[in-house]
């Protein structure tokens, strides 16, 4: 039997019995109640018809004596963000297999009594049956200040305070491991300065569970790396259940994240994935996006412009001096009325350049929000919001 542990600090995994992991220690109803139980996961590898025992350690920091009583529960994953849900035995819908996990365990039926400041082992075994299915199998331990049984009257199990430890078991047989990339994608087509978020969704069609980890390397329009993010590093976490989804959220911050012209262009992200015991297998994805200082682009343009039409104007100054010199003062009185009107459009194509940079310079301005706001949504072609 292979055995594996994981033994992340002192601190564990908590959940209440809906299944939402909050912080490492419980808290309860009583004031400055605390419950710690280490390890926070069990992983191994055993075959059926084997038997395997451990133990869990309960902390009891408080300033006073406190009873707890162990249970085994199934334990399952909803949506796509590692949300765990906790079911004891007795809500077991009909039809549902009743060789889970959970059913293995062996746990003592009487409270632990632990005294203030001091801890206690709470011992328990696992009994694979010799028709168990390959593949991976999943349970969590909880630890409370009270029993938990099968309400009478109520459909809601209350529980004061409660911490859990999970157990991953693989069962030997034929094991399938195999999954994708079911998505890769950057949340906007288009960034005003170098920094992006991204969605990774990673699909497990195996029996078994898997930690997919690797990277995402970002590299600019002339393959110049600019940012790697590492995924699922160090971690015992991360893993994705067979036949569910896991997103990814992943950041990428430049160092050098002001926007500027150097970092204009069009950048690619490649995400590398590797997964797997048995056989290590490798998956691969691309996404692209763009990197446009709007502001800056829009300030340089402009101000192009104005010289444009300083310049315009300087010649048609000129024009109307020398025609009045050759052809007399009629037409040059004609070009005057006409200099006047590009004289008035100048200087409001000036008076536009001063409002606009007043407005680069101030990024709370609504206005030049909505302006950007209408022009992201017309290049990502999807999204109405800012990154």
């Amino acid at each position: 039997m292979k055995l594996f542990f994981s033994r992340i600090g002192v601190g564990m995994l908590f959940s209440v019995l809906c299944g939402i992991i909050m912080p490492h220690t419980a808290f309860g109803q009583q004031e400055n109640f605390t419950l710690t139980i280490t390890p926070p996961l069990f992983q191994l590898t055993i075959g059926p018809g084997e038997f395997w025992t451990s133990s869990v350690k309960i902390v009891n920091a408080n300033a006073y004596d406190i009873t707890v009583y162990a249970s085994a529960v199934d334990f399952k994953q909803y949506g796509e963000e590692g949300q765990e849900m906790f079911m004891p035995l007795f809500e077991r819908k009909a039809g549902e297999p009743s060789h889970a996990l959970a059913s293995w365990l062996e746990l003592p039926s009487d409270g632990t009594f632990i005294k203030k400041g001091e801890s206690r082992e709470i011992p328990f075994s696992l009994r694979i049956p010799a028709d168990a299915d390959p593949g991976s199998h999943y349970a969590a331990i909880l630890v409370g200040t009270r029993p938990l049984k099968e309400p009478q009257n109520e459909s809601v199990i209350k529980v004061s305070s409660m911490v859990s430890s999970l157990l991953f078991a693989r069962i030997k047989g034929d094991i399938r491991e195999s999954g994708f990339i079911r998505e890769f994608s950057a949340d906007h087509a288009l960034y005003e300065r170098p920094g992006a978020t991204f969605t990774l969704r990673f699909k497990n069609t195996g029996n078994v569970h898997v930690r997919p980890q690797g990277d995402v390397v970002v590299t600019d329009m002339w393959g110049n790396e600019k940012g790697k993010i590492f995924i699922n590093k160090e971690t015992d976490f991360g893993n994705v259940l067979p036949q569910t989804t896991r997103k990814f959220p992943l950041v990428w911050d430049s160092p050098d994240g002001a926007a500027s012209f150097p970092s204009f262009g069009r950048y690619k992200a490649i995400a590398t994935l590797a997964y797997g015991d048995d056989a290590r297998q490798s998956g691969f994805a691309t996404t692209y996006f763009w990197v446009v200082p709007i502001r800056l682009t829009a300030s340089i343009a402009l101000t192009i412009f104005i010289v444009f039409l300083l310049v315009l104007w300087m010649i048609k100054r000129h024009v109307r001096y020398a025609l009045e010199r050759e052809m007399g003062v009629r037409i040059a009185q004609r070009m005057k009325v006409r200099t006047r009107w590009g004289l008035i459009v100048l200087v409001g194509a000036i008076t536009l350049l001063l409002v606009f940079l007043i407005m680069v310079g101030n990024d709370a301005s609504s206005l030049w929000d909505r302006a950007g706001h209408a022009l992201r949504a017309f290049f990502s072609g999807r999204r109405m919001r800012f990154p």
